[in-house]
């Protein structure tokens, strides 16, 4: 919190020096966001953003948990690492530059872009994780015969899940940061659209506003949904 109050001191005291074209004072921009809610202004925009996220977030973190379970009975999940740290490699902004004159400037190559950025990320997490397995009860799996979705649910997800979450938690914003490039550069809706746009007019206030609303709702979601998902899910610890 104290991080907070202190940026915020330093952002006010920097407002009373430059004219509030340059640097709008936090009382403008909360005012300004406050607007662009109330307005209707924000809520297409922002649903926009949120499905494309969704899908290249979901799809990404799917894909990544089957290929590396799968991969992982048949191959040393090392053997593939070169491929993944190459992927890695590639900047996100190069995914999106591909797709959108691949695809066309569409919610399709936005979402493709999440997708590709997100995926390697995700397998060297879970990657991570099942490198770190409790071999000893993969043989408890095999004395006992569990096998499929009794196996998965009781031996591979509770092992996984102290890489999930920090996976999820890291992913998420970096999902939402490649969603607003991208609208940038290829559709008229979105967020990232509207930082574009309030760019394009010189509105530091707006795009601030705008900027403001994505990472209120990244804290949102963080605070009220993953945390206490987090604890619920590890709430043996405190038994």
């Amino acid at each position: 919190m104290l991080p907070l109050i202190l940026i915020l001191l330093i952002w006010h005291l920097a407002s009373l020096k430059y004219p509030d074209s340059l640097i709008p004072s936090p009382f403008q921009v909360m005012s300004r966001a406050y607007y662009l809610v109330i307005s209707g202004r924000f809520l297409p925009h922002f649903l926009a953003t949120l499905t494309r996220v969704s899908l290249g977030f979901t799809g990404a973190f799917t894909t990544a948990l089957v290929f590396s379970i799968i991969l992982s009975n048949f191959f040393q999940l090392k053997e593939v690492s070169s491929v993944i740290t190459i992927l890695n490699m590639i900047p996100s902004i190069i995914w999106i530059f591909i797709f959108i004159i691949v695809i066309g400037p569409f919610s399709s190559a936005i979402i493709a872009s999440i997708y590709m950025n997100s995926l390697p990320r995700f397998i060297n997490y879970f990657r991570s994780g099942i490198n770190n397995f409790d071999q000893s009860l993969a043989k408890i799996t095999q004395v006992y015969k569990i096998k499929g979705a009794s196996k998965f649910l009781s031996v591979t997800l509770p092992q996984l899940w102290v890489v999930i979450f920090p996976s999820i938690r890291n992913e998420i914003a970096n999902a939402w940061k490649v969603a607003i490039i991208s609208e940038v550069f290829g559709v008229g809706t979105g967020i990232g659209y509207q930082i574009y746009y309030s760019f394009g007019i010189f509105s530091v206030r707006d795009v601030l506003a705008w900027a403001t609303l994505f990472i209120l709702f990244v804290l949102i979601l963080e605070i009220v949904l993953i945390r206490p998902l987090e604890k619920w899910t590890f709430r043996w610890k405190n038994i």
